[in-house]
């Protein structure tokens, strides 16, 4: 009896300690993220879906598979949410303008299919380097 009591114990806390963190469809555990500067970052819903737009400063050199690292660890480091638009810039002055090196959307892929704010399971990422 007291094996299963144990197991139970066991069970329940680690479904506990897997609900806590957020699960992204990818991992940055061994990748270097290259340097990057955020240089906004705006949410811009005020209710459900939630809703961030930033500009990010990196190299001009970047190539897209190290864009693609950037965009999931910011990604990661925001709070819980729907859609992220980010776009990247050489230079902070050029910010204001059309995006320079390139961009990132995270989000679902289907209209008909939104899952509350934290539940990344149906969420896709799309980088593109310019």
């Amino acid at each position: 009896m007291s094996k299963y009591f144990a197991l139970l114990i066991t069970i329940g806390i680690a479904i506990a300690g897997c609900s806590s963190h957020a699960k992204f469809p990818w991992s940055l555990e061994g990748k270097t993220v290259p340097k990057y500067n955020i240089v906004s970052n705006e949410e811009i819903s005020a209710t459900e879906p939630i809703t961030f737009a930033l500009s990010v400063v990196v190299s001009p050199d970047i190539s897209k598979e190290d864009l693609t690292t950037v965009s999931q660890k910011i990604i990661e480091e925001l709070p819980r949410h729907n859609l992220v638009t980010i776009f990247y810039y050489s230079d902070p002055k050029q910010v204001h303008d059309a995006f320079t090196v390139g961009k990132a959307w995270w989000g679902v892929d289907d209209d008909k299919n939104f899952p509350p704010p934290g539940d990344y399971s149906h969420h896709v990422l799309k980088v593109e380097r310019k």
